[in-house]
């Protein structure tokens, strides 16, 4: 009797780690992402088109931020050589894909240089491929008048 328990005993304990496994594996949620994901093509980063970075004289107030940027969604946002930080109005896409984006500016600080920034938001999609989540360009400077 004593042998025919510690035969059985290892069968109990393999069945029910068995069952366990295939319990864990329909229990895992699925991501529904392809095993293989696609190639996907990274968008360029944006660049300053107006004012031109490294450009001096920018006026003050009334200046909209040209970009050649296809914006997913994101800001604009400037940092003053003394370290203070302005936000850029929001980025308005103009026309076409990769036809670039604009950015009315508020009214800036006479004879200063600004950093400009995109923070670009591309979301988190449930296959993440490509670029997902915050990013920070910096795409140049200028310096108002």
């Amino acid at each position: 009797m004593r042998t025919r328990e510690l035969m059985t005993r290892p069968l109990s304990f393999a069945l029910a780690a068995l069952l366990a496994a295939g319990l864990a594996a329909c229990a895992a949620p699925s991501s529904g992402c392809p095993a293989n994901p696609i190639a996907v093509t990274v968008p360029a980063p944006p660049k300053m088109v107006s004012p031109a970075s490294g450009a001096t004289g920018v006026p003050p107030s009334g200046t909209t931020l040209t970009i050649s940027y296809d914006p997913p969604a994101g800001a604009v946002r400037l940092v003053a050589a003394d370290g203070t930080t302005l936000a850029g109005g929001p980025i308005q896409p103009q026309g076409a894909p990769g036809g670039g984006a604009t950015s009315a500016l508020p009214t800036l600080a006479a004879h200063t240089t600004y950093t400009v920034f995109v923070d670009a938001n591309y979301g988190s999609p449930a296959c993440p491929v490509g670029l997902t989540g915050a990013q920070s360009y910096n795409i140049g400077t200028f310096t108002t008048q």
